[in-house]
């Protein structure tokens, strides 16, 4: 029952992580329902990572993806948790690529953002 009441916990928090767009497809979506169900496996993955790391803010940090395509937007302490989350999000199953739109507390890490592969 607990480990029941456990993955409940965080599937709710998963999806209060990912703003509840799981539920939510645009109409112009070109994605197949198998490349929507992988995309928000990736997102699920990595909010879970966050979730469970030191450095990483799940909380600060909002996670897309889109066909493969990570993109990390939000705030970050510092360079060190801002490379922590890349490679984090890079590590997670069948990501192309992560683009990082970070900040460092009121620092860009760059005006179009950063990919990486």
């Amino acid at each position: 029952m607990k480990l029941l009441q456990a993955s409940l916990l965080q599937i709710i928090i998963i999806y209060c992580l990912t703003g509840c767009s799981g539920l939510i497809v645009a109409v112009d979506d070109k994605r197949s329902l198998g490349e929507l169900a992988d995309d928000a496996t990736i997102t699920s993955s990595i909010n879970v990572k966050y979730l469970t790391d030191e450095l990483v803010s799940a909380l600060d940090i909002n996670v897309d993806t889109y066909r493969g395509v990570v993109t990390l937007d939000g705030l970050v302490d510092n360079q060190t948790a801002a490379t922590r989350a890349i490679d984090l999000a890079l590590s997670a199953g069948n990501v192309a690529k992560v683009i990082s739109n970070l900040t460092i507390r009121d620092q860009a890490l760059s005006p179009r953002g950063l990919e990486y592969q």
